[in-house]
């Protein structure tokens, strides 16, 4: 009956509960009939129809209702609720029958002709077909039960079989078939790991988080094989030019959107993470045009922070979103190489190539370039610059300005002018040059071009560091 029942419902279906309690109903009448109670005066009488009984099993096998239908005893298998949720096709007696035939079910037991269910049955149901993730996490949850009893030599080859054997399909998006022996990290949804954008690129052998959120962390990592996917783990996969190739909107070097929530992940993480990991994250980033600036994503030695305000087309750090550099984030752009200021030997290298090839162009404009070609900066303007970001300038890049012929002297432009138009504007070194005042002026001496509409004022900040690149004074 059971069968013709099930088969209605097409292959490897049950039948309607509302049939399945009734053959249940039906069954457990059986067993009570057959059940042998003790018999008075003698026990003997009960005990020798009893065993009578039981040795006809030996010719007919003995058949009991069970969770997959009517079975052989043999094949049957006594409940067990840490299995419940997830072996579900293993034949198991029905909570009703074990109830409601306890003396049966016991003599059945006693004669090991029903049995508790194995590690073997667990096996044998995992590989036959894939868990749900809900499935998935009662087996791993039994399974660390298993193992915090700490009683079992074979437990690292009993983990290796079952890892081999269990096999989860995850909903996704995407859907996909993943065998857990071949996982090796996941996500710590109580710590870092939580930032991870879980809609990005995520490396294969990542653990779903459907399944993982619902353990303790330390303890996935003190009974199982994996461990947690770290930062720069996550950055590695993520920057992989097969992954990153495989789609634009998560290629850190193609989408500003995508740089930028990189960029925030980082900046969260950024406290927490060893020096180790930080250097780490700096040689994975530092070579990549991964920094959303004003004119596109730039490596980070080729953009600015907004502080370096010297010309409108410099790649100043702009995020997609609008949000403000500053904080941890701000750290994390300082640590990968993003600048606060030009440095003065890419300046002077590259004006000094400029001056000399009027064809060369590159990618950052020079203070020394503009002041040449447009004339919108003027000394003061360069100087006044230099005050602002004096505190990060090194000796060398002050050496280096005192040697260089980067300052025009007064009246400059018009001995220009007089030479004629193709004639370029000379440049001295500032050694070469006097402070803008009146009594050099008379004395025909060669007077640094401080502008016409900038006062110079020699105890102010400008002054002071024009003196301390050699600009010449009253005191010389």
């Amino acid at each position: 009956m059971w069968e013709g029942a099930a088969a209605l419902k097409g292959p490897g279906g049950l039948p309607d509960e509302e049939v399945q309690t009734w053959l249940r109903g039906r069954a457990l009448h059986a067993l009570k009939f057959f059940t042998f109670h003790p018999s008075t005066p003698s026990p003997m009488v009960s005990n020798s129809m009893e065993t009578a009984f039981f040795t006809c099993a030996t010719i007919h096998p003995f058949s009991i209702i069970s969770s997959e239908g009517v079975r052989s005893a043999s094949q049957v298998h006594i409940p067990d609720p840490d299995f419940s949720g997830f072996l579900k096709r293993l034949p198991v007696i029905s909570d009703d029958i074990v109830n409601g035939a306890k003396t049966m079910i016991g003599a059945l037991r006693s004669r090991g002709m029903i049995k508790n269910i194995t590690f073997v049955d667990v096996l044998n149901e995992l590989r036959l077909r894939p868990l749900s993730e809900m499935e998935t996490i009662a087996c791993l949850k039994w399974w660390i039960g298993v193992a915090k009893k700490g009683n079992n030599p074979n437990l690292l080859q009993g983990r290796s079989q079952l890892l081999d054997a269990l096999v989860v399909s995850i909903t996704g998006p995407p859907e996909k078939i993943m065998k857990l022996s071949d996982a090796q990290t996941f996500l710590n949804s109580r710590a870092g790991g939580a930032s991870i954008p879980t809609d990005g690129p995520l490396p294969s052998t990542l653990l779903p988080t459907t399944i993982t959120r619902s353990f303790d962390p330390d303890t996935l990592e003190s009974v199982f094989p994996w461990r947690q996917l770290s930062i720069v783990d996550w950055l590695r996969h993520a920057t992989d030019p097969k992954v990153a190739g495989a789609n634009a909107e998560f290629d850190i070097t193609h989408s500003a959107p995508w740089a930028e929530r990189v960029l925030s992940v980082l900046a969260r993480a950024w406290p927490s993470l060893t020096k180790n990991a930080q250097e780490n994250v700096i040689q994975i980033l530092s070579p990549k045009s991964c920094i959303p600036t004003s004119t596109g994503l730039k490596k980070p030695d080729q953009a600015y922070f907004s502080s370096v305000n010297l010309f409108r087309d410099l790649p100043i750090v702009t995020m997609s979103s609008g949000a403000v550099v500053k904080g941890p984030l701000e750290k994390v752009l300082q640590s990968l190489g993003v600048r606060k200021h030009v440095e003065l030997q890419i300046i002077f290298d590259r004006s000094v190539l400029s001056l000399f090839s009027p064809s060369f162009e590159c990618d950052v404009l020079t203070l020394v370039v503009r002041m040449i070609k447009t004339g919108d900066w003027t000394t003061y303007d360069l100087v006044k610059y230099l005050v602002s970001i004096q505190s990060t300038l090194t000796s060398q890049e002050i050496e280096r300005l005192r040697q260089t012929p980067a300052f025009p002297k007064e009246g400059a432009g018009k001995e220009q002018l007089a030479t004629g138009p193709s004639r370029k504007v000379q440049r001295h070194k500032a050694m070469d040059l006097y402070e803008p005042i009146d009594i050099f002026r008379e004395l025909c001496l060669p007077i640094i071009d401080w502008g016409a509409d900038s006062r110079w004022r020699p105890m102010s900040d400008e002054g002071k560091l024009s003196w301390r690149v050699v600009v010449k004074g009253l005191s010389d």
